[in-house]
């Protein structure tokens, strides 16, 4: 998929608004898939000038009205807090620019419908950063489950887990309502969690019921003196039921020691049984009953053609986070040089009809954890 849209994609102008840790991570990707960073635009002049030297960007702004104004400018990445991921996106699309959203997709599920609305009748390519669908192997899963080599999909047991706010006087912003949204857990780490299981079983959450736990309810605030109340709710576990009839555990963890940033995903199915897990990610185990458990790696070779296209190296070598950005974004870009986005369910990447589906579970997910009861996904 690289080599073959490398050429196509250089042609791409890109704008960063964040230049925060992901916005280094979107930085990057855009270089390595041949495209050109014209703009960053960060919240000081300093940290635009730091920024424009390190993404090698030709101009940095504190004025993103002046970015999106811009011809130069084709696409823009929009890599800040949660809670400005709606005014910003709104102001993108109304500027007539494809849009590269980070997650969640926003912070209330009526903003969600309204952004989707506004991206589908703009006509511009809309994305939002799921990453995770862009292992080659989560690619296979989702194509073994389409095939029909699992059978039935009966169960799925699913984890994220990481360890960042294990401690009282650990802090981020996303502790903060206002600018991270209600829940820790779900809308960092839970979202990529609930949009990978959906993607590689190919159906949607109907009903879910939910328990929530705040592990530190004072925590030092974010002048590293103070201790402030909180109800982050940094663990959630959910108990899910599929449109089709397979049930779910989902586990998300921001207080799980030792743990960086790991995902498992175990699917079962009436003939075969699927197992797949980051950092670790190269290969996929196959469990059957009748045969020989298999252990499939990441060779072009050995997995499905659809599963192909994911591929960034060939067999010698394995592959891991930074590629799944770079995966994205090339295939966001071949969109964008198309200059014709597919319909919705037919894009290649994660769009904002994706990124609404995630935030309503969310929401649900939400309910029942005020409710203690089942409570359904309003998509």
């Amino acid at each position: 998929m690289i080599a073959a849209s490398g050429q196509r994609v250089s042609r791409v102008r890109a704008a960063i608004v964040g230049p925060g840790g992901i916005g280094r991570i979107h930085a990057e990707a855009i270089r390595r898939a041949g495209a050109q960073i014209h703009a960053v635009v960060a919240r000081t002049d300093a940290d635009a000038r730091t920024a424009r030297e390190q993404f090698g960007a030709e101009r940095g702004t504190t004025d993103l009205s002046a970015v999106l104004s811009d011809p130069d400018v084709d696409v823009v990445h929009v890599c800040t807090p949660n809670a400005l991921h709606f005014p910003m996106a709104r102001a993108v699309l109304s500027a007539g620019k494809h849009i590269i959203l980070e997650k969640p997709l926003t912070l209330t599920v009526a903003e969600g419908r309204e952004l989707l609305r506004l991206a589908e009748t703009s006509g511009r390519v809309h994305a939002v950063g799921f990453n995770n669908r862009f292992y080659p192997l989560v690619q296979e899963v989702r194509e073994r489950v389409r095939r029909g080599d699992v059978g039935d999909v009966i169960a799925v047991r699913a984890a994220v887990l990481e360890d960042g706010l294990l401690h009282a006087d650990d802090w981020n912003w996303r502790l903060d309502p206002q600018i991270g949204g209600p829940s820790v857990a779900l809308s960092t780490i839970g979202c990529h969690l609930i949009d990978l299981v959906t993607f590689m079983v190919g159906d949607a959450i109907s009903e879910v019921c939910v328990d929530l736990r705040t592990v530190h309810p004072r925590r030092i605030g974010p002048d590293g003196r103070r201790a402030v109340e909180v109800d982050g709710q940094e663990v959630a576990h959910l108990l899910v039921r599929f449109r089709q009839g397979c049930r779910g555990a989902l586990a998300m963890s921001q207080a799980s020691a030792g743990r960086r940033y790991e995902y498992s995903v175990e699917v079962d199915g009436t003939q075969q049984a699927l197992t797949w897990a980051a950092p670790d990610c190269n290969e996929l185990w196959v469990g059957t009953r009748g045969s020989p458990n298999q252990s499939v790696v990441r060779e072009p070779a050995l997995i499905t053609e659809g599963a192909r296209d994911y591929l960034t190296y060939g067999p010698a070598f394995r592959e891991g986070f930074g590629e799944t950005f770079l995966q994205f974004i090339a295939h966001v870009y071949t969109a964008v040089v198309d200059g014709d986005p597919p319909p919705l369910g037919a894009a290649r990447y994660p769009t904002f009809s994706d990124g609404l589906a995630a935030l309503s579970v969310h929401a649900a997910a939400l309910a029942s954890g005020h409710s203690g009861r089942w409570e359904e996904v309003g998509y």
